[in-house]
């Protein structure tokens, strides 16, 4: 019997995955570019067995209701390549999970990755992107390290939704993202059920999907030639367009605390009275990333540990490859 541990990283985008042309099928209305990042880590572990379910274990607990993906995922894996087997899942997560820092994106891609592996499969990673996708969108960018596109596609199947590493990990070793992080509660409402209300609903929504798209050559670019400038200004004017379409939503939806808002504005007060180069994102949750270059990162997280309410601070580089190891014997669930 092989065991497989995999590690995986969530993947922040920087031009942002917000809403589906295809519900069932998690297909993206945008294309998205994003970084794999070191502190966002995930570890998992995972073999096959012959028991009556699936056996699974995530962050220490057996939560049912955060099982209910996982169990429909492997369900469509069984279906589409005929595989009778159950699996047994240890999956933790180390950092907050289901708050907005992308656990679900690189869980279920260590989930693709290493059922591929278990079940030898002998998907390309094209085709394991596409598959860790269809148990969470933003998973399609967590199968790689580095600096990631993922591909919308235009099939109505989904088969050329994928995403494609553009940049390795070394490339660009000064780059860094420091992570305020602000709750360890789940949040609220999913990204799922927000991306769909904002497609719905937001006026806003139209016009971000435009200029989304006009960005993401631009901030290709800037990264080809390491213009952190010009790719901090993309990003947070990304984060921007896409944080008004979320409070246009019906009903609005708002993400962020009073913590958030409060390093939010820190870090645009020091950029403008210290001309200190940085940049702000977020995604659907209210942990706030700031994007800088390395010399500065020690002077925006030692103003970070000044504001009250933030728990945690993390600096991260940009992530390599996903790592998976085998283990040989005979396993007991």
């Amino acid at each position: 019997m092989k065991k497989i541990h995999i590690t995986t990283h969530a993947n922040l985008a920087l031009i942002k995955y917000w809403g589906k042309r295809d519900e069932a099928l998690l297909l993206p209305c945008t294309s998205s570019f994003g970084i794999s990042l070191t502190a966002l880590k995930t570890t998992t572990t995972l073999y096959s067995h012959a028991a009556d379910e699936d056996l699974i274990q995530l962050d220490g607990n057996n939560n049912a209701s955060l099982h209910i993906p996982i169990r429909k995922f492997f369900d469509g894996v069984r279906t589409r390549f005929g595989i009778n087997t159950k699996f047994s899942i240890l999956s933790k997560n180390h950092f907050p999970t289901a708050s907005g820092l992308a656990s679900s994106a690189s869980g279920f891609a260590a989930l693709a990755l290493g059922v591929n592996s278990v079940c030898e499969l002998g998907l390309s990673m094209q085709e394991i992107s596409v598959l860790a996708r269809t148990g969470s969108g933003s998973a399609a960018r967590s199968i790689h390290g580095g600096v990631v596109l993922w591909h919308k596609g235009q099939a109505l199947d989904g088969h050329d939704s994928f995403a494609q590493p553009m940049f390795n990990a070394s490339w660009w070793p000064e780059l860094r993202v420091i992570i305020a992080v602000t709750t360890t509660q789940e949040k609220k409402i999913s990204s799922r059920a927000g991306a769909t209300a904002s497609k719905e609903t937001s006026s806003l929504y139209p016009g971000w999907l435009e200029r989304s798209k006009e960005r993401l050559p631009k901030i290709i670019e800037a990264v080809r030639v390491r213009n952190f400038h010009t790719m901090g200004q993309l990003a947070e004017a990304d984060w921007t367009d896409m944080r008004d379409v979320m409070l246009d939503t019906k009903p609005s939806l708002n993400y962020w605390t009073e913590v958030s808002w409060a390093v939010i504005n820190k870090i645009i007060a020091l950029r403008e009275q210290s001309g200190l180069a940085t940049y702000i994102t977020t995604d659907a949750g209210p942990h706030v990333k700031v994007l800088c270059l390395a010399p500065d990162a020690p002077r925006i997280q030692e103003e970070l540990r000044t504001i009250p309410g933030v728990l945690s601070i993390l600096e991260s580089c940009v992530a390599d490859e996903p790592t998976i190891e085998e283990e040989y014997g005979n396993f007991i669930p």
